[in-house]
């Protein structure tokens, strides 16, 4: 009975919404929504094929519970063999000297140390030449991406999976776009679509009406999630901005935020919030959002940010109850995306603070991070790409930021990877290189663990175990 009745709300609240805000659903995925399954993590095309896939005979032996033993098996004709070369998996371990990694059927069927076994004269096999072979990255936080076009821009930089965290409905369905129209491959695009916020809240008081998704009760903060995740929603995005202290402008209320996530984990998705003060960061905690956006400071304007600067206030040590917020993200495995690139861009260009009181207001939000990274908080990548000021193609100066605020290299690759994957929602399908996972990696020339830089070195692109780029050098 309970499966029946939430099968008819969730048909209800989508109907409901749609007639509300006129806002026609997609009844193709409104029929998967009907019916939850156990890992229902998506209802864009990308799962529902992953699904099937995993569904089939043929696949069912790729499994991380019964992998084919290469040394009892040899290797199908079909696969792809990549080999002498160091390993980097995403998940932190150390890595792998003189490794191997096959791919068939879009997965990974082995990776580990070079081994020795039988194959068909028609595997192919790469020669790697001592490069590193590693994930390939993901962006947990982007912009203007729908276009398949930049999207394969990014996969050609080793962008190989983005999350688009801000986009109008009308935008939506061009992530299902996986080749531009010259047929050309393009990252895997995951999506937000509109934020949820308060009516005349951000992003709509920022960027106009068509990145936002009014939600005025805890009624219509349920039926919005029905909505988007109807429309192929990957992971759902709200937004708690206070804005200017003298014109503030209305956030969410903790009961609607609450909806929110408990209707988007009724079915395995992920929330996130975009959190730039901390004086609203309690409404997303206690509520059980699970990735953090942005950097939350307990700073509104310049003014604030010059009046602690006076005050010798603008340094963590000042603000314990911050302190407390960032354990407590620690603690329950909330992830941040500090999004730093953005952040100090923003800072930078503020032309209200002098040279010396940007470069304190940088270190302070470099400090921040540093201690949640030191107490055991999970930092994903996403450096806001498509916003003013942050670099295209692959991510390097977030990257670097992270360094700067003590983060070593191999966090760095976690947080581009595996940490990535975790805040989207998609770690058991993505992120690392392990057995049984879909096969997205890239090779660079150089070690990364040396020089952050060599991961802009890219020699081989892998996606869905499909080589889409490979280096004339090798």
């Amino acid at each position: 009975m309970t499966k029946i009745f939430n099968a008819t709300l969730i048909l209800f609240m989508a109907l409901l919404v749609s007639c509300a805000y006129s806002k026609p659903v997609n009844q193709e995925i409104l029929a998967a929504v009907k019916t939850p399954g156990p890992k229902p993590t998506s209802f864009s095309e990308f799962s529902r094929e992953r699904n099937r896939l995993l569904e089939e005979e043929a696949i069912s032996s790729l499994s991380k519970k019964t992998p084919i033993l290469l040394s009892d098996a040899s290797i199908p004709s079909d696969a792809l063999l990549i080999t002498n070369g160091i390993i980097i998996d995403g998940t932190g371990k150390a890595p792998i000297p003189n490794g191997m990694i096959i791919i068939w059927q879009k997965q990974i069927l082995y990776v580990g140390p070079l081994k020795t076994f039988t194959n068909s004269p028609d595997v192919d096999i790469i020669d790697i030449e001592g490069n590193t072979m590693m994930p390939g990255i993901i962006n947990a936080h982007t912009h203007h991406t729908y276009d398949p076009v930049t999207r394969h821009n990014l996969l050609m930089e080793g962008v190989t999976s983005i999350c688009d965290l801000g986009c109008s409905m009308r935008c939506m369905p061009h992530f299902d776009e996986h080749y531009t129209p010259q047929n050309q491959p393009a990252a895997r695009g995951f999506k937000a679509g509109p934020m949820l916020t308060a009516p005349g809240g951000y992003p709509g008081t920022f960027y106009g009406n068509s990145w936002h998704y009014d939600v005025s009760n805890v009624t219509e903060a349920e039926a919005a999630v029905y909505d988007l995740l109807s429309r192929g929603s990957d992971v759902i995005k709200i937004a708690l901005e206070p804005g200017p202290l003298q014109d503030p402008w209305p956030v969410l209320k903790p009961s609607e935020v609450k909806k929110i996530v408990d209707t988007a984990h009724l079915y395995n998705v992920k929330v996130c919030a975009h959190v730039r003060q901390a004086a609203v960061l309690d409404i997303a905690l206690t509520s059980g959002v699970d990735v953090i956006e942005h950097i939350p400071v307990p700073y509104r304007s310049v003014d604030e940010i010059k009046q602690y600067l006076k005050e010798d206030k603008l340094h963590l040590s000042a603000w314990p109850q911050l302190q407390n917020q960032f354990r407590y993200m620690a603690d329950h495995n909330v992830i941040l995306v500090p999004t730093l690139e953005a952040n100090i861009a923003v800072l930078n260009q503020t032309c209200q603070l002098t040279e010396s009181e940007q470069q304190q207001s940088i270190d302070f939000v470099l400090e921040i991070v540093r201690y949640f990274h030191e107490i055991g908080g999970v930092i994903a990548l996403g450096n806001d790409f498509g916003s003013v000021g942050v670099e295209r193609g692959m991510p390097i100066k977030e990257m670097e930021l992270l360094l700067s605020a003590d983060l070593t290299p191999m966090d760095v690759i976690r947080a581009g990877t595996y940490s990535a994957a975790q805040a989207i929602g998609y770690d058991d399908q993505l992120g690392s290189l392990e057995e049984g996972k879909i096969a997205d990696l890239i090779v660079v020339d150089g070690d990364p663990l040396a020089d952050i830089i060599t991961i802009k070195k890219v020699t081989i692109i892998i996606q869905d175990g499909q080589l889409v780029y490979r280096s004339s050098e090798l």
